[in-house]
Order: structure tokens, then sequence, then C-alpha cells
């Protein structure tokens, strides 16, 4: 199993929340991840029980191609909803998250992407 990558995610509260990455192999070229699933899950700790927020491409807040037009093949969509309850006090929070990819086999094929520090960052507008 491939250990995930360090990275860095920043979200504002209350507003939607659109990132997107490429998933690469060593040379470069994109890995194919249509017809795989994705899931990452937000905690407070990576050992916190439990879970604030889930994304996933069941869910439609990850969006998996094998390009788009941008070349692009993970996307992430979080509504301005969710990324409120990331933060319900409108403080800057740091929370965790695990991106995995994982197939329909059983058991499944799980590849660990990355393990992110996740920055919810205050909005000083509130929108009605």
């Amino acid at each position: 199993m491939t250990a995930p990558v360090a990275i860095s995610l920043h979200a504002t509260r209350g507003a939607t929340w659109k990132a997107a990455m490429r998933y690469r192999d060593a040379d470069g070229n994109l890995i194919p991840v249509a017809g795989k699933n994705a899931l990452a899950q937000v905690r407070e700790k990576r050992d916190s029980e439990e879970i604030i927020l889930t994304l996933s491409s069941a869910n439609g807040r990850i969006i998996l191609n094998d390009a788009d037009a941008d070349g692009f093949n993970i996307r992430f969509l979080v509504a301005s909803t969710d990324t409120a309850a990331l933060s319900p006090t409108n403080a800057k929070r740091e929370l965790v998250c695990d991106l995995v990819l994982y197939d329909n086999a059983s058991p499944p094929e799980i590849t660990p992407l990355f393990a992110a520090t996740l920055t919810v960052h205050p909005l000083g507008t509130e929108v009605p």
C-alpha cells in the first residue's frame, strides 16, 4: 500500500468549497480513476471517532473522471451549508481529512492518496 501524501487544504466557512487535483504516476501521467470510488472523512484529529463531514463519490462531494477539460481527474464540491457546519462558531478551525480511492472488489483494493490538514477560515460576510 502506498503511503498518503501530506498536504494542506483550505476552505472558507459558509462558502462553497471547490477544489481539483490531478492524480498522476511517477512520470506525470494521469492515473485513470473512472469507475473507482472515493472517500474522505473530516475529523477533529486522526484518531477521533466522530466524523464531522463525509465527502465521497457516492454523495457527490467528490467527482472522479479520467480527465476533465482542465486535465483534472478528482474534484471536490462541498456546499456552503456543509462548510458552515465545519466551524459552527465562525472561528478558524484546524481539522484533518484523508482521501482514499477504492474499487468494488471484495475485499476492496484501497489506495490512500493524501492525509490533509484542513484549515477552515472564518467568513466575514454572512449571506441570508
